[in-house]
């Protein structure tokens, strides 16, 4: 049987490379693939880059620059999908003027967002993705504002990572406001998002230093049910890969 890691690999990258092989796609064919190029990045790249980066620093590195070219391939994608229907939408990303969407462009956008916090996150706090901070923002309020129960949680359990990165927040309101938005994100998912667990353990429990807090989440994480039928069977596989990963390597994050 294969590991859930090379599950999700091997899952994901074989409908990206279907895809790519196409000489043309439909507008939902890229709309599947921004999604891929996604779930490719932070369940697989991002995975092995932090991986590595512990082990083998330029390794590490070598991979977070194959995981930040990943998600800047999703960001051209996912602006182009949204530039069909909004000739102005690059400029509307920029500029002070509110985003007014339709409902049905909320999962567009949220993949979008996904892809700018990813390109944020790989390029390992690069000055020329952090003035991308906004964007993230911009576009994370309006899909809050069309939906905010969309993808069961998903929206909620974005702003957590959000929150995280915030300049403007102190350590305590940077922990109250990933609390809200965990519960919130918990109940809206029937607690069955297992990557919920693991990001409340990774956002408040490892800076904070509570060793045991970040164990029983993250074996908590593992408890979650992983079923193909399932919304989040993907993200859960991702979730609980990273959740063994973390416990395993527990004595390099915790000073006892």
């Amino acid at each position: 049987m294969l590991k859930q890691e090379s599950l999700v690999e091997l899952f994901v990258d074989t409908k990206i490379s279907n895809l790519q092989k196409k000489p043309f796609l439909s507008l939902e064919e890229k709309k599947d693939l921004l999604k891929l190029y996604n779930q490719y990045g932070f369940g697989v790249l991002m995975e092995s880059s932090d991986k590595a980066i512990i082990k083998n620093y330029s390794k590490g590195i070598e991979n977070y620059k194959k995981a930040y070219d990943n998600f800047v391939a999703a960001k051209i994608l996912g602006i182009g999908i949204l530039s069909l229907k909004y000739d102005n939408f690059e400029e509307l990303l920029i500029n002070d003027k509110e985003l007014n969407f339709e409902e049905e462009d909320i999962e567009d956008l949220y993949w979008l967002m996904a892809a700018y916090s990813g390109a944020l996150s790989s390029s390992r706090s690069d000055p020329f993705e952090l003035v991308n901070l906004p964007i993230i923002e911009k576009l994370l309020t309006t899909c809050f504002k069309i939906d905010p129960k969309w993808g069961s949680g998903a929206l909620y359990s974005a702003m957590m990572s959000y929150c995280a990165i915030r300049p403007d927040l102190s350590e305590a309101s940077k922990k109250d406001s990933i609390s809200h938005y965990f519960n919130k994100a918990l109940e809206l998912s029937d607690n069955k998002d297992a990557s919920l667990y693991v990001s409340y353990a990774e956002l408040v429990h490892k800076p904070a230093q509570e060793r045991n807090l970040f164990e029983k989440k993250l074996n908590f994480a593992l408890t979650v049910k992983v079923s193909k039928n399932n919304t989040f069977y993907i993200s859960n596989l991702i979730a609980q890969n990273r959740a063994k990963w973390l416990i395993s390597d527990i004595n390099e994050y915790f000073i006892d």
